[in-house]
């Protein structure tokens, strides 16, 4: 017990005494009247408490977030009476009122609240048609993209010429895709054919 910081009994989660340096045991500190004085602090070991309005709004808005909520449900299960120490499974009701709590808020209203976010999120880039989103590259990139897709291809014309239009009607027919096909099945035939 000497030299130490701070004790506290590992029993206890809420409300309880605290040793600095002196020789009093914690377990003959069981109210807060009986800390006073012998060099002993009365106090809140846990960080959520709702000893106040500004503390409970704290606590509750950490709790939805669901980080560490579990510790003071524990707290609040084990209180007595003001200033006295706490009991082990004293009020085991509270634990409903906290996983309630969870419940309702955690999965309802923070699920609801991230999803009207996302909705206002879809909304402002739907009305805007996203532009206020893109960068002046990105912008000019889908303006490109967007004439090409206006473009309409050119129809190939027929070459002038009795030899230039036979030409470009026997490249432009499907026998001669056949024929091309044939040709490079062949090839690569009798490549396969030297080295076997």
């Amino acid at each position: 017990n000497e030299g130490a910081e701070a004790r506290m009994d590992p029993n206890i989660d809420n409300l309880t005494c605290f040793d600095f340096g002196g020789d009093v045991e914690v377990d003959n500190c069981p109210a807060e009247n009986m800390c006073v004085g012998a060099n002993i602090t009365w106090g809140v070991p846990i960080n959520m408490d709702f000893d106040n309005i500004q503390n409970a709004l704290g606590s509750l808005l950490e709790m939805s977030t669901l980080e560490m909520w579990i510790f003071p449900m524990i707290a609040a299960t084990r209180v007595t009476s003001v200033g006295h120490l706490p009991e082990d499974n004293n009020h085991d009701v509270y634990a409903l009122a906290f996983v309630a709590y969870i419940i309702i808020v955690h999965l309802f209203l923070m699920q609801l609240f991230v999803a009207v976010l996302i909705e206002t999120f879809i909304v402002t880039e739907k009305t805007a048609n996203g532009e206020n989103m893109l960068t002046s590259s990105q912008k000019r990139w889908v303006d490109l993209q967007t004439r090409c897709i206006l473009q309409s291809p050119r129809k190939k014309e027929e070459k002038k010429g009795p030899f230039r239009s036979r030409c470009f009607r026997i490249v432009e027919s499907v026998y001669f895709d056949y024929f091309i096909s044939l040709i490079v099945v062949v090839d690569t035939a009798f490549m396969v054919a030297q080295h076997l």
